[in-house]
């Protein structure tokens, strides 16, 4: 392969030195070529648009239960995974984070899944990874994060091992789901079983998250089976941004608070770097202007034989916002106050 002293080029000849093949990879205007070296997998039909929409010296890399795209834009890197989710979106597949590292102006590398609640636990993955840090990819930037929640999460802790220093954000996270590390974790059998679990790189997100600059978690402290992820991470760099009574809806409820995309870019940028849990705690004051965290906030207080507290958390609820109605959540309440079967406070 002749190379054009171009970064897009740069890239593919070190892939090619360290043994990897390229199946997919536009090279965009400035090389003048699209490359693809290999059939070994066709690009399935819902990625072809982001494989047209990589600009110069972007590319795609397609590989056997995955699919990785990169879009240059800044120094700024952003390295995005998608949730278990992702795969159940309409149309064409998009890198999860897509239109918010766009927003940042940030270049922008996102891994995508080809199956439902895949884990990213395949050797070309690794491989592929293992790549981009031989060849110093990440070194070409002056801030790199990684960036998931969930099962994303998962995948930025462990992935985040490829580059030292780094900033990893995740929500709700797993850190592995190898069976000597959390044997209590069972909630993902079925995607268990779809990876393989002993090869050791990238395995657990624990030493990912060591290796990290800094690490900001968002996660419930009182939903067990994710803070006991969020309990491994113990590292000084480790940040907390708690967020009680949520459970793994985490996610849903931060994007539905005026003002977190806002919040977001800044934590990124380093605009909180002197205190980020500070800083999260008087962003999250808002909370209580999202129905869906007040709805959550009951339930909760249902489940824990609270009754009274829970109509009382709808009463002052409805005092800022008279035109909230819960009908579900006040049968419950009044169900069990008739029933007698919860205790009240």
């Amino acid at each position: 392969m002749q190379c054009r002293p171009t970064w897009a080029a740069f890239f593919v000849c070190h892939l090619a030195l360290y043994g990897q093949s390229v199946y997919h990879l536009r090279m965009g205007a400035e090389s003048g070529t699209d490359v693809k070296p290999s059939d070994q997998f066709e690009l399935q039909e819902k990625f072809l648009r982001i494989w047209q929409m990589v600009q110069p010296n972007g590319f795609v890399k397609d590989l056997e239960n995955h699919v990785v795209s990169y879009f240059a834009r800044s120094p700024l890197l952003i390295v995005t995974f998608d949730n278990r989710k992702s795969t159940s979106q309409d149309g064409d597949r998009l890198p999860w984070g897509m239109s918010f590292a766009k927003s940042m102006n940030a270049s922008h590398l996102g891994v995508m899944t080809k199956r439902r609640n895949d884990w990213f636990r395949n050797s070309d993955l690794f491989d592929f990874f293992d790549s981009l840090r031989d060849i110093e990819f990440f070194k070409r930037f002056h801030k790199v994060i990684f960036y998931g929640s969930s099962m994303g999460g998962f995948g930025a802790l462990t992935f985040a091992a490829a580059c030292p220093n780094s900033h990893i954000v995740v929500m709700c996270p797993q850190t592995t789901l190898s069976k000597d590390c959390v044997p209590w974790e069972t909630r993902y059998e079925k995607g268990y079983a779809r990876g393989d679990w002993t090869d050791p790189r990238y395995l657990d997100g624990v030493e990912g998250a060591r290796l990290a600059r800094r690490v900001d978690v968002f996660a419930d402290p009182y939903f067990k089976p994710d803070w006991g992820h969020v309990q491994r991470l113990t590292s000084a760099n480790v940040n907390l941004m708690r967020l009680p009574f949520q459970k793994h809806g985490v996610p849903n409820i931060l994007i539905q608070i005026p003002g977190f995309t806002e919040f977001l870019r800044a934590l990124m940028l380093g605009t909180f770097d002197d205190d980020p849990v500070g800083e999260f705690r008087t962003f999250y004051r808002a909370r209580h202007d999202v129905q869906n965290w007040v709805r959550q906030t009951v339930q909760f207080a249902i489940d824990a034989g609270r009754p009274y507290l829970a109509k009382s958390l709808i009463e002052a609820a409805q005092v800022d916002h008279p035109d909230w109605t819960f009908p579900r959540l006040d049968t419950a309440i009044e169900e069990n106050f008739q029933t007698g079967l919860l205790l009240e406070i």
